[in-house]
């Protein structure tokens, strides 16, 4: 019977420990989805919209600025324990009223597409808890889909910027398949959670 037992035992902690994988392990992979608010982009925006008001004389106003949040797709791999190494991709749309001397004229429509590079260092993983600090740098492609405004002397054309990502704290819960959470500063924006996957 206590043999039995043992064996039961062995076999219930072998599928705990598989399901319970080590993040910090070197060779680990992992791949991220994520919803995130307040990202760089967006504050950038809000910023150049208040500024287009006294750099036309107060004639141009962009109202009504809607952001769609940040969509974030993540991959990172564990070189050595503790710190891992990964890309980003996040999406952000935008869309706003552009009013000239008091009268509607065009929608504005933006798509920001940010591509970077980042490393995270894991530094308390227990159980199923896992606690982290990461650095991320890139460039945004952003694509104006407005009509042409060239009538009411204005321009939104396609650019690019450096961007970046601070993650303060982040915070995963779980096995294999987690849930995450993240407070920062960056394209991914100041909060953000999702779910995440390691192989």
């Amino acid at each position: 019977m206590k043999k039995i037992d043992l064996k039961r035992i062995s076999l219930l902690l072998l599928f705990i420990s598989f399901f319970s994988i080590n993040a910090q392990e070197k060779g680990t992979s992992e791949f991220k989805v994520s919803y995130g608010l307040f990202s760089t982009n967006n504050i950038i925006n809000t910023v150049t919209d208040i500024l287009i008001t006294p750099a036309s004389l107060g004639a141009v106003t962009v109202e009504n600025k809607v952001s769609s949040g940040v969509f974030n797709l993540g991959y990172n791999y564990t070189i050595i324990n503790k710190l891992n190494l990964g890309l980003d991709f996040a999406y952000e749309a935008f869309i706003s009223d552009v009013i000239s001397n008091n009268k509607f004229i065009n929608k504005q429509k933006e798509d920001d597409f940010t591509f970077a590079i980042k490393s995270d260092y894991n530094y308390l993983s227990k159980n199923k808890i896992r606690l982290y600090s990461g650095v991320g740098i890139g460039y945004t492609f952003i694509r104006n889909r407005s009509n042409n405004l060239s009538s009411e002397g204005l321009s939104f054309d396609n650019s690019t910027r450096f961007n970046f990502q601070i993650t303060g704290i982040g915070f995963r819960y779980g096995g294999k398949l987690g849930i995450t959470a993240e407070a920062g500063l960056g394209y991914k924006g100041i909060l953000n959670a999702g779910i995440s996957y390691q192989l």
